[in-house]
């Protein structure tokens, strides 16, 4: 029985995390913004901390962090950035432009097309799809649930999307009474059970 150990101690080191939402609008071109916030809780600041340096840690945090992954991925640009602290947590907001979806990729967290975006326009429709990572964690026992509800229930990622026009056809969330915007929200324990892949797509 496979077990994705590295996820669930990353998860338990987030425990006090909120989680971690992506705000993505799209223009009709494929180029867009997305705005990412994440929370890093104190024990996973000690963890990454190696005298008054702070290392691996598991996501970009200040902005020279982000100014490095830029270096290696030019087709992204930061528009804003900012870090806070507030009881002990770190809270992280940045905004990324770019000209095209596919830049997104290096952002996904996942591998081998987990992760990844595309899109495709035609004549008459856009879609725009979103792979979602999974945890490939196989089948969990009992005492692994029950250990990753008691760490991880406040743990959850929330992908919203912006549409330049009324969505007409997704496959997961909820849209909005616009029908411009979808929200997807997932948990981590969901990401570590899923035996498949999910993704998001839209159309307009």
């Amino acid at each position: 029985m496979k077990k994705s150990i590295l996820l669930i101690m990353l998860c338990i080191s987030l425990a006090s995390c909120i989680g971690i939402e992506s705000d993505i609008t799209l223009h009709n071109d494929g180029s867009g913004t997305i705005t990412l916030t994440y929370l890093i809780s104190p024990v996973m600041k000690e963890l990454g901390r190696i005298g008054d340096e702070v290392k691996h840690m598991p996501l970009p945090v200040y902005k020279e962090d982000f100014e490095k992954l830029l270096l290696l991925h030019p087709g992204l640009s930061m528009k804003s950035h900012s870090v806070k602290e507030v009881d002990g947590r770190t809270i992280v907001n940045v905004t990324l432009s770019f000209q095209k979806v596919e830049s997104l990729t290096p952002l996904g967290g996942g591998e081998d097309g987990s992760g990844s975006f595309s899109f495709q326009k035609s004549n008459d429709h856009t879609v725009f799809r979103q792979n979602l990572p999974s945890g490939e964690a196989g089948e969990l026992d009992e005492d692994t649930i029950a250990m990753l509800t008691e760490y991880c229930s406040d743990y959850y990622f929330i992908y919203n999307i912006h549409a330049p026009r009324p969505i007409i056809e997704y496959t997961l969330g909820e849209l909005s009474k616009d029908k411009k915007h979808l929200v997807y929200k997932t948990g981590i324990i969901d990401i570590l059970q899923s035996k498949e892949s999910k993704s998001i797509e839209i159309k307009w």
